[in-house]
């Protein structure tokens, strides 16, 4: 029996699989057969969830084996990074390793991932392959997460910066800190040697103390003079005496390869979207502010993701310069109540459908208040949902653990509270168990 999948569905990117089965876990309506993949364990752990796949059925009989044709789709995230049906093979350090975002192995990918993971691989010899993809829609869309398991997927270290509108345009490049130099013990013996003795201190101290410090201070005591060359002896050890350039998270990525995930950039000032259109372009260089150029990585991709979509502050369109840098745009919707169900479930491990869809429910009658009261939805977004549905879990009320996140994280206004709970209590009483 070989189960066949939609046009859309490349045959490429697709594992195969061939797995007993038993009459029962199939229904065959005329021609078309139906795996409840609950049946059959072996499926069950590749697709990572109770899946009907439909097909062609070649024969009704018995029991056998079926040859299933699992998309990448219907894959968790685990399973695909244990196909290595998109790692780049790319080789890296034990640091490197370390930042390659790990907690997915549970999650479906999202089309978007999919697409875009495939063509930076399919496109890595072309004469100008897929680098910089631009992915917007409203906040909790899972535009972060995305960028992570793309990093994941591709076996890649993930980085990331937020560019809001309080970043300068030198924080995308590098930063300024004390460059602190570690004495030598020649150091600390160079300062002991010229300390005075104990004689000459006892016996003329303004000389002792001129010594020290080429001032002569009349009537100066012992005490004085020690901590004199107490501070010098501290001064030595913990002395900064310039300082160095650290390289941001952007540019970090942009010499050793990894994604890196630009946030916010609609909200960024016009002079840090200037330095990103000479980072973006064809040239692929990076002019630091210590004269170095830094070339582009060959495994540099750029994931740039903006929140836009009603009830937003600050965000505006980006410019036509701006947007021709990218090789791809993915907007990100909110999904279908179905699938919002899923991803709560995916990203808390609450698996109470009931009460997750009145969650849902209360998400959106908060976010109307919202809108009405303020303009904008504040913080309650599906990443709220994600932690009440968690919470939920762990303490097993799920009243109380709408008062400490979805309520709690969307204001901090006394009387606007008030109303919250008011769509709280629609849905969920005190006395609710989980």
């Amino acid at each position: 029996c070989l189960l066949q999948y939609p046009d859309e569905v490349k045959a490429a990117m697709s594992s195969t699989a061939e797995l007993p089965f038993e009459a029962k876990d199939f229904d065959f309506p005329d021609t078309q057969a139906m795996v409840d993949v609950a049946h059959i364990p072996e499926l069950r752990d590749i697709v990572g969830s109770s899946t009907f796949f439909n097909g062609t059925s070649a024969n009704t009989a018995g029991s056998g084996s079926v040859k299933v044709e699992v998309p990448p789709s219907a894959m968790t995230v685990g399973k695909l990074v244990s196909s290595g049906k998109f790692d780049l093979g790319v080789v890296l350090s034990e640091e490197e390793k370390e930042l390659i975002p790990k907690g997915f192995d549970n999650f479906t990918c999202d089309p978007i991932i999919l697409d875009t993971a495939n063509e930076i691989k399919e496109s890595r010899f072309d004469p100008r392959p897929c680098r910089n993809v631009l992915w917007t829609g409203e906040s909790g869309t899972g535009k972060t997460t995305s960028a992570m398991i793309l990093a994941t997927v591709l076996g890649l270290p993930y980085y990331s910066m937020n560019l809001s509108s309080d970043k300068l345009s030198s924080d995308i490049l590098t930063s300024c800190l004390p460059n602190k130099k570690i004495a030598s013990e020649r150091d600390i013996e160079d300062v002991l040697s010229s300390f005075p003795s104990e004689f000459e201190i006892q016996m003329d101290p303004v000389g002792a103390f001129e010594k020290l410090s080429g001032v002569r201070k009349e009537g100066v005591t012992e005490a004085e003079i020690q901590r004199y060359e107490a501070k010098m002896l501290f001064d030595t050890v913990n002395r900064a005496s310039d300082f160095m350039y650290v390289d941001s998270p952007f540019v970090a990525a942009y010499r050793k390869g990894g994604i890196i995930e630009l946030q916010e950039c609609n909200s960024a000032k016009a002079q840090i979207l200037k330095s990103l259109n000479e980072a973006l372009d064809d040239t692929a260089v990076i002019h630091l502010p210590t004269g170095e150029i830094v070339h582009r990585n060959e495994n540099c991709y750029v994931v740039v993701t903006a929140n836009i979509g009603q009830g937003y502050r600050g965000v505006e369109d980006f410019s036509n310069d701006f947007i021709a840098r990218f090789d791809q745009h993915d907007r990100f919707e909110l999904p279908d109540e179905e699938e919002m169900i899923n991803r709560v479930i995916d990203r808390s491990g609450y698996e109470n459908r009931a009460n997750i869809k009145k969650m849902i429910e209360v998400m959106k009658a908060i976010q109307k208040v919202l809108l009405e009261i303020r303009g904008d939805y504040g913080s309650c977004s599906p990443r709220a949902l994600y932690s009440w549905a968690r919470k939920t879990k762990n303490c097993g009320k799920p009243y109380y653990a709408g008062l400490k996140t979805i309520v709690g994280l969307a204001t901090q206004d006394p009387e606007e509270e008030v109303e919250l709970i008011a769509q709280l209590e629609q849905y969920f009483k005190k006395e609710d168990k989980a």
